[in-house]
């Protein structure tokens, strides 16, 4: 019962620090910032969706919850995982290079630090089989919930600093 509320606490506080960020956000750089914030990780959030080529799916289906298969396999697939991001990063970068209106959108420095988030986006879809098939889900969440509280403090600092 104590994993079960643990992973319920995890997944509101994972929504809750995603309502956090749009409200400081908009609060520190308004509707235009916000903007510029959306289209940025939504470039990104595509393009890392897309060429994340459902890499967890295929590892569970490759292993097939077999614990020889998934030692062996592993490695190879969390670097298939880099690869993808990597890839999905420079696919970004090369679309915003190209685009005139993304052009007017972002600077340079914007979309390479914008970029950064395609290694989330590909571990978002990912990450969770990789975790679940070594029955490490609440590992995930002590995770997420960490890096979360983090994303809060920043949050914090950068309100009080703005």
């Amino acid at each position: 019962m104590k994993s079960y509320i643990f992973s319920l606490f995890s997944r509101f506080f994972l929504a809750f620090s995603g309502f956090a960020v749009f409200v400081v956000t908009a609060a520190l750089f308004g509707a235009n910032g916000r903007g510029t914030i959306g289209y940025g990780t939504s470039l990104f959030a595509v393009i890392g969706l897309i060429l994340s080529l459902n890499l967890g799916r295929a590892f569970l289906g490759k292993t097939k919850q077999d614990n020889d298969s998934k030692e062996k396999l592993i490695s190879t697939f969390l670097l298939l995982n880099v690869a993808l991001s990597l890839v999905s990063a420079f696919v970004g970068i090369a679309f915003w290079k190209f685009s005139a209106v993304a052009q007017q959108m972002l600077s340079l420095k914007q979309v390479l630090i914008l970029s950064l988030t395609s290694f989330f986006y590909v571990w978002s879809v990912n990450g969770n089989a990789f975790y679940a098939s070594f029955m490490l889900t609440q590992l995930q969440e002590r995770i997420i919930l960490g890096t979360r509280f983090l994303l809060m403090i920043f949050l914090g600092f950068l309100f009080l600093f703005k």
